[in-house]
């Protein structure tokens, strides 16, 4: 879980009022009363979206708290306070680590994308991948018609995350959809890979083999130009629009080879979901199929 990723997620928590509050039973002092026991069950539920304070949730889930469905009871008043603050620990804590989130990392922005570089050995390698991003990026929305930039806006401490801003909506929904074509064109490449090592399994002549793959590199070539071509109707209303398309291709092709690398290109956090749909899903990345395709099947359908 990234710090952004638990900034959000504390946004999402009541971290201003007290966990519960204890009742007095003036026919007993040495007991005490705790009513909306629901309401705080279901409110503590909530914090299980932060990886912190672990052995505190612990505590108060296992207590007689969460041994009821009762909505109230009343039990010893030591007990009561030993939970209570046990639980007022857990929302302050919370409450004090979205403070320093919020001191180092700049507030959530619509037009940025969220960038993890693959795995480098050292420095000259994440300069070669930054490179290769602000080239693909950079070559197709900077211009009048996106309006976008490409601007590292922060860098996610102790990581290889960080935040670029792209300036425009334009941008974000291009840079989404290069994305996406770099994720088509990622899978085909790999389905190359395992089609060349059963090719040379076989007793093939080279002659013959060398048609195979030129076949097979052709019919790459073929879907890299369709999907650029598309994204420049798309984004620029220009499909006949030579130098775009060839931008746009070089920048699929140098995305789908650091997503092979293992880099992965997210909306914001707090995009929409209309927006959030433009990118594909890094965790299903062998499922993908290009969107042409799926455009073709729906209207079919």
């Amino acid at each position: 879980m990234t710090l952004r990723e638990i900034r959000i997620a504390l946004d999402k928590i009541d971290l201003a009022t007290p966990m519960f509050a204890i009742g007095q039973i003036a026919q007993n002092p040495n007991m005490g009363n705790v009513s909306n026991l629901n309401a705080f069950r279901s409110r503590f539920a909530s914090f299980d979206t932060i990886p912190f304070f672990n052995k505190e949730k612990q505590i108060i889930k296992s207590s007689f708290l969460f041994q009821t469905v009762s909505d109230q009871l009343n039990h010893d008043r030591n007990q009561l306070q030993d939970l209570l603050r046990t639980a007022e620990t857990i929302r302050l804590g919370a409450e004090a680590l979205k403070g320093a989130l919020a001191s180092i990392l700049p507030a959530p922005d619509k037009d940025t994308v969220v960038v993890k570089l693959p795995g480098a050995k050292d420095l000259e390698e994440v300069v070669e991948y930054l490179s290769t991003f602000q080239r693909a990026l950079a070559s197709n929305v900077i211009n009048s018609k996106i309006n976008g930039q490409v601007v590292v806006k922060s860098w996610q401490p102790g990581s290889l995350w960080l935040d670029i801003y792209l300036g425009s909506a334009a941008a974000i929904t291009l840079v989404g959809g290069m994305i996406w074509s770099a994720a088509v064109i990622r899978k085909k490449q790999a389905e190359v890979k395992i089609l060349e090592k059963i090719v040379d399994s076989m007793e093939i002549k080279n002659q013959m083999l060398d048609g195979i793959r030129k076949g097979v590199d052709d019919h790459i070539q073929m879907v890299v130009e369709s999907e650029a071509v598309n994204l420049a109707a798309h984004n620029f209303g220009e499909s006949e629009n030579r130098e775009q398309i060839e931008r746009l291709k070089m920048g699929i092709k140098d995305l789908a080879g650091l997503i092979e690398k293992g880099a992965e290109v997210h909306p914001a956090l707090t995009a929409p979901e209309d927006v959030k749909n433009l990118f594909p899903d890094f965790t299903k990345l062998e499922l993908i199929e290009s969107k042409q395709k799926l455009i073709s099947e729906k209207k079919s359908a």
